[in-house]
């Protein structure tokens, strides 16, 4: 993704200047305040190393873990160009600073260099989540100005276009716009111009003009080869998001059980994982929403998986994976998931596969080389062996349930459904592995639905 920092940082110092110009920022400033704000836009795949490992277009919920899941559910889905967050650091004076460990000491010299220490918040991703970071860190950096600064008389302030030439931590080759001379932003410079990457300087000025009290830097940020930031030795963009807690929201369930009374919907005592939330108390403002995860918000770690919507994104019309669980991801949906998410691990346990190519690895599972041997093409042994999967696991599962009477009469119909499912994907040009992974849990859901359907009690969403 792309990472667009719109960063404001409040400097302040006390130095005597003999003169308005250039020289007006010299001196040594203390950081007294940071209001940082991350957005990430959506970007097309680089050929970074980065991307062909971790990047994706979905934000995800994985059970047990997000290394072996036996479940995933999609919390949401992106688009090119979409927008997600913004993130926000917003410790704008020295207590929220210092309840952070957070400060900076910054020499500013007349020859365009400066010398930037201490502690400073970032933003750092591994694993696939996104943390912000409070590095120590040392900055030999250079600035230029953009001219003769634009005096505001009544407020005592002087602005001038400010950027960094060269730095090991900020953005580089940040535009510093000539404000006297009538550049404008958005034209000029900032988003959609040549420009993107720029900065401005406000020093605040004594009453009668003699010495700076403050002063605050200003800059807008946008990853590319030019800043320095987002991107690999190669050139490529590499900056990725990944949540290491979600959002989410304790008012959509309440509001919907109001809303659709026949369902029997039942409020649990945690928040929903993924929800936006409703304006219960019809004030304008929507209730009870958890934010994702920031330097000042932990997100939510715990709540229910609640899906209402389905695929098509439309309330209880039958799409739903969790219909019959009361819309919940529940024990029972999980057992018949990770029954059928077992039985299909099959394809990749070594344990199981036998050598066919001689060449010292397993390799193909053993229902394949039956039914190749039966004289069925490869990929419809592939098919065969997960309809014959999925009947044993589905068996497996109604012995477990206590329902073995059902085994022979659902084994079969789940293996259909499997098998129906999987040529349909491998006939679309999904690739085999995410074919089987993705046939898996659609049969685990179907699974429950047929236990359902038999007259098994497997609504558990009240406990």
């Amino acid at each position: 993704m792309i990472r667009k920092s719109l960063l404001n940082l409040a400097l302040i110092g006390a130095i005597v200047l003999p003169d308005i110009g250039l020289a007006q920022m010299a001196g040594n400033y203390n950081l007294v305040g940071v209001y940082n704000v991350y957005h990430y836009i959506i970007r097309e795949m680089s050929n970074s190393l980065a991307d062909s490992l971790d990047a994706s277009y979905v934000l995800q919920a994985h059970w047990p873990s997000s290394e072996s899941p036996l479940y995933s559910y999609t919390l949401a889905t992106y688009a090119v160009g979409d927008t997600v967050g913004p993130t926000v650091v917003p410790l704008v004076n020295p207590a929220l600073l210092g309840a952070f460990g957070i400060g900076l000491n910054t020499d500013v010299f007349e020859d365009g260099n400066m010398i930037i220490s201490g502690t400073y918040p970032s933003l750092s991703t591994s694993n696939c989540e996104t943390q912000v970071t409070i590095p120590a860190i040392t900055d030999n950096a250079t600035w230029a100005s953009g001219g003769d600064p634009v005096l505001d008389e009544a407020a005592l302030k002087a602005t001038y276009g400010f950027g960094f030439v060269t730095s090991g931590i900020f953005a580089n080759n940040m535009y510093a716009p000539n404000l006297a001379g009538g550049e404008t932003y958005g034209v000029d410079y900032g988003a959609g111009t040549d420009h993107e990457t720029w900065g401005k300087w406000i020093s605040q000025y004594n009453a009668d003009w003699s010495f700076v009290e403050a002063a605050e830097f200003y800059w807008e940020q946008i990853d590319d080869v030019s800043s320095d930031q987002g991107v690999d030795d190669q050139g490529e963009l590499n900056g990725h998001l990944g949540l290491a807690a979600a959002f989410g929201d304790s008012s959509t369930v309440p509001y919907l059980a109001a809303a659709f009374p026949t369902l029997g919907l039942n409020v649990g005592n945690y928040p929903i994982i993924g929800g936006t939330g409703y304006d219960l108390d019809g004030d304008g403002a929507v209730d009870g929403v958890i934010p994702p995860p920031s330097l000042t918000t932990s997100g939510l770690e715990w709540g229910y998986l609640f899906d209402p919507t389905g695929a098509d994104g439309i309330p209880f019309n039958g799409d739903e994976p969790f219909q019959f669980t009361g819309y919940y991801f529940t024990y029972n949906f999980l057992a018949a998931a990770s029954a059928l998410a077992t039985t299909f691990g099959q394809f990749s346990d070594p344990a199981i596969l036998v050598d066919t190519d001689g060449d010292g690895v397993p390799d193909t599972h053993p229902f394949i080389v039956y039914y190749m041997q039966l004289g069925l093409d490869q990929v419809s042994a592939l098919v065969a062996t997960a309809d014959s999967l999925a009947n044993l696991g589905m068996q497996g599962l109604c012995v477990a349930l206590g329902v073995p009477s059902l085994a022979p009469v659902l084994g079969p119909v789940v293996g259909d459904y499997a098998a129906t499912t999987l040529t349909a994907l491998l006939t679309a040009g999904v690739e085999t592995v995410s074919a089987i992974t993705q046939t898996a849990q659609a049969t685990g859901a179907y699974a429950v639905g047929a236990l359902a359907g038999a007259g098994v009690e497997v609504n558990d969403s009240d406990h």
